[in-house]
């Protein structure tokens, strides 16, 4: 609690905001940021004010474990695509996860690595390296790919590269029709 209290406290006091969820101009949804406590909401919220969106792009360097699962589980339930043109890490890839099609591009960089942080145990790291890994595999993804990004300790990450990430089922698709956008 000791851990978790002070940033609860920096949610609720907006010093820890959630990802940014704006619409793009090519009418897709963009999430930028960390996955903050309130994130999967922001996505909802934005899903469902814009039902006709077919591709979120992901722009984060991670957060909250259960936030990447509750958005990937979301964007699975919505059968939108996904997509990564920059970089997208930790718990960002469990939400890419979520996609119908998971779109990369050449320079698209995903990271992967245990989960951990401050006042975690090994018990709570591995129930959450296996949550995590467990919805992921479900969207088809090798588990080879995962175990070895689970491997790598959270203050460090693995980028496999594009090849990698497309024979492991881990992104499905090259980004062909859809070209780098900006907010």
């Amino acid at each position: 609690a000791r851990h978790i209290a002070p940033e609860v406290w920096a949610t609720l006091t907006g010093a820890t905001p959630p990802a940014s969820v704006v619409r793009d101009s090519q009418g897709h949804l963009f999430v930028s940021g960390d996955l903050d406590f309130g994130s999967a909401r922001a996505l909802r919220q934005a899903l469902d004010a814009h039902p006709g969106v077919q591709v979120v792009r992901l722009e984060s360097r991670g957060g909250r474990v259960k936030e990447g699962l509750a958005m990937g589980a979301l964007l699975r339930d919505r059968g939108v695509d996904t997509l990564v043109t920059t970089e997208c890490s930790s718990a960002c890839v469990t939400a890419f996860a979520g996609g119908a099609r998971r779109l990369i591009t050449a320079q698209t960089r995903l990271g992967l690595h245990s989960a951990g942080g401050a006042g975690a145990t090994e018990k709570s790291i591995a129930e959450a390296n296996h949550e995590s890994d467990t919805f992921i595999a479900g969207r088809g993804v090798d588990w080879r790919v995962l175990e070895k990004g689970a491997a790598v300790a959270n203050t460090q990450i693995w980028f496999p590269p594009p090849y990698v990430l497309l024979a492991s089922g881990l992104a499905t698709n090259y980004a062909h029709e859809i070209l780098t956008v900006q907010p």
